[in-house]
């Protein structure tokens, strides 16, 4: 065996040691957020919420130039991997009043995943959104919507709420923009969920039938809500603030929610006394089309959780 071969062997069985012996915090370690995986909002007003995956992609400026035209607002699970690259377009995202949420930083199949590679695909999106936009992700979509309770309960375990959709026009696979039209008018709902892609592919037909469902759903009196507008945020993420960065240090920021009363806080701004930063490592392990005979890639990052 080379030497190659054999410290390849010896990080491959490090690894897989680990992961074996990983437990995930508790879900209730993250206020606001339950290991349940929600599909839809409660039925009580004509509320809608648009989500778009996959993004953000050149396709995504057109989007939110007709969710503007039409006073609307929605959720866009992001690939991190992608954000780098389309910095400006997840800043105006937030700046309009839409919500980013995470999904996943390369799009895998999460299931096939041991804990410590799903943790890595969440926690390194989470990682550039908040390089981004300042801001940390509140919403969890899966890859394909592949999800079970243990992918449910570390999202829950590192703040992220799962979400899959109750209304799929199948957009990505590109079936027509009448077949995109007709199947989101005819399945919606208040309290509907429903999924769109801005990126991934050629995504023409989801920004022309975009312009005919927001039109269309409006005349019959539905609102176009972010997830937490449509899920009450005030039940749901009690105790949740948005986080915004500054160089060297962390500060509390304002959220995405509407204005609500200001209340006083239960909990007092720590002092001097505050515990000192505590932190986490995540790695994973991963394909890889290099030169390598096992063809696999290991990562470690550490993460600050206080």
């Amino acid at each position: 065996m080379t030497p190659l071969r054999r410290l390849q062997s010896v990080l491959l069985a490090a690894f897989l040691t680990l992961a074996a012996f990983y437990r995930p915090a508790d879900a209730t370690s993250a206020p606001g957020v339950t290991p349940a995986v929600l599909s839809a909002g409660p039925a009580v007003r004509p509320a809608i919420a648009l989500t778009f995956d996959d993004g953000p992609s050149p396709y995504t400026p057109a989007i939110l130039a007709l969710l503007r035209r039409y006073g609307a607002q929605a959720t866009f699970f992001v690939i991190g991997r992608q954000v780098p690259e389309f910095r400006a377009i997840a800043r105006a995202e937030i700046a309009a009043g839409d919500e980013i949420g995470d999904h996943t930083f390369t799009h895998p199949d999460l299931l096939a995943l041991p804990n410590a590679g799903i943790l890595f695909e969440l926690q390194e999106t989470q990682h550039e959104i908040e390089a981004a936009t300042g801001r940390r992700a509140f919403w969890f979509r899966p890859p394909y919507g592949a999800i079970d309770a243990r992918v449910a309960g570390l999202a829950a375990s590192v703040g992220l709420q799962s979400i899959t959709w109750s209304v799929d026009p199948r957009d990505w696979s590109r079936p027509g923009v009448s077949w995109i039209v007709t199947t989101v008018l005819a399945n919606a709902r208040p309290g509907s969920v429903v999924l769109f892609h801005d990126g991934g592919g050629d995504r023409s037909e989801t920004v022309a039938a975009l312009a005919q469902v927001l039109p269309d759903l409006r005349a019959r009196g539905y609102h176009f809500v972010t997830l937490h507008q449509l899920f009450h945020p005030q039940a749901l993420t009690r105790g949740r603030t948005a986080v915004s960065v500054t160089k060297g240090a962390r500060r509390t920021g304002r959220s995405t929610r509407p204005a609500r009363p200001p209340a006083a806080s239960p909990t007092p701004t720590p002092g001097p006394t505050a515990a000192p930063p505590a932190y986490t490592w995540t790695c994973h392990v991963a394909r890889s089309s290099a030169w390598w005979p096992h063809r696999l890639v290991f990562g470690c990052r550490r993460h600050r959780t206080i």
